[in-house]
């Protein structure tokens, strides 16, 4: 599952933000117990992604119950992306009042096209009661807002024990760290950012300066979210 369907993060979801990735994980596991019946080995599974994909990988190596499966990865163009847990909670919350949904009670205007009224389920029972139709249009706007605008949560249990700084840091040792040593190919697609300029208005015209240093600013507010303070 993508976008608002992968990573819709509030304390009632089974996964809490990363239904996404537990789908990952979910298909991991398959592998694992079905490679064999196809000539394969369970001890020599290579995790490859590219792009968001590679983000995925990386955050596989990082995960205990996922890391067990994995003997190789390769990434390209792509690193560890999550976001804190209060952050991913609030872009939900922005997402769902869009749609005339809030914490809570769990109310939704009959302007968004619906005849009911209130609804006592809460955040995600309200949004469970919108069709596909209204969902993704919504999901889709808020992508081109905010690039990664969905991603995996730090939900500190289920998949991901802490931020990716943490877990990448030498000094971190097991049970938070894995024990097992793990070879990764790691590298970047040449060209591939100019597929994105279009839809940040960069491109022809819109090229100036002054824009892309505001493009920058706003990139630099969203990845920073997951960096360790600069000391």
């Amino acid at each position: 599952r993508l976008g608002t369907l992968g990573f819709l993060t509030d304390p009632t979801l089974p996964g809490n933000g990363n239904l996404g990735m537990l789908d990952q994980q979910l298909a991991l596991e398959w592998v694992r117990d079905n490679i064999g019946f196809f000539g394969g080995d369970a001890e020599a599974v290579t995790l490859a992604g590219q792009s968001a994909g590679a983000f995925s990988a990386c955050l596989h190596m990082l995960a205990p119950k996922s890391r067990a499966m994995l003997q190789a990865l390769v990434m390209e163009s792509g690193a560890c992306v999550a976001l804190p847990l209060q952050e991913a909670r609030t872009r939900t919350e922005t997402f769902a009042a869009g749609l005339g949904c809030r914490p809570g009670p769990g109310r939704r205007s009959p302007s968004n096209g619906s005849s009911e009224g209130a609804d006592d389920g809460g955040l995600v029972a309200c949004l469970t009661r919108l069709s596909l139709e209204v969902l993704i249009p919504e999901s889709s706007e808020r992508g081109r807002e905010m690039y990664h605008y969905w991603a995996p949560a730090l939900d500190g249990d289920l998949f991901l024990p802490a931020s990716p700084a943490t877990l990448l840091d030498p000094s971190v040792t097991p049970p938070l760290a894995p024990a097992s040593p793990l070879n990764v190919l790691l590298g970047c697609n040449r060209d591939e950012g100019s597929v994105f300029v279009a839809s940040t208005g960069l491109g022809g015209a819109g090229g100036t300066d002054a824009a892309y240093a505001s493009w920058v600013r706003t990139g630099a507010m969203e990845y920073g979210q997951g960096l360790p303070p600069l000391s």
